[in-house]
């Protein structure tokens, strides 16, 4: 995919992105919209615009070779999503979501950061999470020269603050999850490692840590680790299945297992085509 930077912008061309679905589909928390088509966040240390015009799509602030590799890795531009589509296709039910969500892409986010989020996401809804994570920003992480955006913040920042902090931007119950799970990581947790085991493996080491069930496991592997055969699974998601694949009745452990393994190395992805196309259904 053709691509340049052009005045600290980088421009990627032919791209069919669709950022308003990609943001929106309850992977990412602080994403910000001005349009449908511009999009600002803060990602490290900086506050990045995205936009698209026609099959353009712009980043900025992008200044050089290594920005440019981190976005293209971030809103994983080389994956080819047009094959996993042509897969669907190719399936009764599958094929039926495509064009509801054309256009997602899985974001190749920050361990911790996603790790942090999805412990919050817990019986939660998207407007409460996205809330309690701009107070965690605001509260512990560094504002961004003299703007109103702060980063995220960092394991020890977290880990320094106590229960009753926590609770006061909004965590109520996952305040100790956090705290303990932020000090696992300054104790030597290492996320990074977890890219390069067995999915199995690396789902199960990170359900070692407090506050991490199954589905949020599953989100971070997804999200931020590279694993695009992790699938995960919440009662409404497992609801959705249970209608679009088994005609209603509550599917079994070994039924359920058989459909994502017989979704292959893309589950995840594809899990998110069906995740927003149920949602924008009503699929009951």
């Amino acid at each position: 995919m053709k691509s340049e930077i052009v005045n600290g912008t980088l421009q990627i061309f032919d791209c069919d992105i669709d950022l308003y679905r990609t943001f929106n589909c309850g992977q990412a928390f602080r994403w910000k919209s001005i349009t449908d088509f511009i999009f600002t966040c803060v990602l490290g240390e900086k506050i990045i615009t995205v936009s698209k015009d026609g099959d353009t799509l712009s980043i900025f602030p992008c200044n050089d070779e290594e920005d440019k590799a981190f976005f293209i890795n971030y809103f994983d531009i080389n994956t080819d999503y047009k094959a996993v589509e042509n897969l669907m296709r190719k399936n009764e039910v599958l094929s039926t979501c495509v064009p509801y969500a054309k256009g997602i892409r899985i974001l190749n986010q920050a361990p911790f950061e996603t790790l942090i989020s999805f412990i919050i996401s817990a019986n939660n809804n998207i407007k409460r999470i996205s809330k309690t994570i701009n107070n965690l920003c605001v509260t512990a992480g560094e504002r961004i020269g003299d703007s109103e955006h702060f980063s995220f913040p960092t394991p020890k920042s977290l880990a320094d603050m106590n229960i009753d902090e926590l609770k006061q931007v909004g965590t109520g119950y996952r305040a100790p999850y956090i705290k303990d799970t932020a000090t696992k990581i300054l104790e030597g947790f290492c996320l990074e490692e977890l890219k390069h085991m067995d999915y199995c493996e690396a789902r199960k080491r990170l359900m070692q840590l407090k506050g991490v069930g199954a589905k949020v496991a599953d989100c971070v592997l997804l999200f931020s680790l590279g694993h695009t055969n992790a699938f995960p699974m919440d009662v409404w998601m497992k609801r959705a299945v249970n209608i679009m694949f088994f005609n209603g009745k509550q599917a079994s452990c070994d039924e359920l297992c058989n459909l994502i393994d017989g979704l292959g190395e893309n589950a995840g992805i594809i899990q998110q085509y069906i995740f927003h196309y149920a949602r924008q259904k009503g699929v009951k």
